[in-house]
């Protein structure tokens, strides 16, 4: 998978400012710094990945490029394990 360009509508941006303190700047740096990439529910992506304030997971759907983000939180535990272990941390 090959992110070429990231789309985080004015919405969600909103949303995961309000509800997890997550800039929506910290969501796009992240998909394109090499974050563990594993399939979600519902055809969508779940990106783990070291960001400037810590461990944070992006859901986003994926299109020939593509990805548009629908939430951005920080890493739950099991996320971080799970993270560091593909990345032998």
């Amino acid at each position: 998978m090959r992110i070429r360009e990231v789309l985080i509508s004015e919405t969600i941006a909103r949303k995961i400012w309000q509800k997890h303190k997550v800039l929506p700047e910290e969501a796009e740096d992240l998909l394109f710094s090499n974050p563990l990439v594993r399939r979600a529910r519902d055809g969508r992506y779940m990106a783990i990945g070291l960001a400037s304030r810590g461990y944070l997971t992006v859901i986003f759907e994926y299109t020939k490029g593509l990805a548009v983000v629908i939430t951005a939180y920080p890493a739950a535990d099991w996320q971080v394990r799970m993270y560091k272990k593909a990345k032998r941390w």
